[in-house]
């Protein structure tokens, strides 16, 4: 059993190490949040050298998994805007803090597509009124440049 618990600790050592020296790398990308714009965020994100450790470390967990009609990987997010910290008192009389969804007509979400060697090959950007991907928008700076 120790020699269980010690594999698996040298492997969370191990791939620690990667992430964090992956982030060192790669410059991370701005999250979508209501201070970044969604242009700069889709026409700078490093496409193709981000893993799924790194976007993991982050993003966060994803709020839904799904596969593409492509047959790719895709990790939806919801913009993070839509949660609002709220204290609650628990039986016991401890406090808990814990973000609560804010009821809202409008919406932001964006999907982490994964290519086949497990890294993101483009972002997929969606609000009320805006739909547009990473690709879209690096290719029409690619064309005004």
């Amino acid at each position: 059993m120790n020699k269980v618990c010690l594999t698996g600790l040298k492997s969370l050592l191990f791939f620690s190490g990667i992430t964090i020296g992956y982030a060192d790398l790669v410059k991370m990308p701005m999250k979508f949040n209501s201070e970044s714009m969604y242009t700069e965020v889709l026409t700078s994100y490093p496409l193709g050298k981000i893993n799924k450790i790194a976007a993991f470390s982050h993003h966060g967990k994803a709020n839904k998994e799904i596969m593409l009609p492509n047959g790719r990987e895709g990790w939806v997010y919801e913009a993070e805007e839509y949660y609002t910290p709220k204290t609650y008192i628990m039986a016991n009389g401890e406090k808990k803090v814990m973000n609560q969804r804010i009821d809202s007509n409008e919406y932001k979400n964006y999907i982490l597509v994964f290519g086949i060697d497990g890294k993101i090959i483009d972002v997929l950007y969606q609000d009320k009124n805006i739909t547009g991907s990473a690709l879209q928008f690096q290719h029409i700076k690619m064309k005004n440049d």
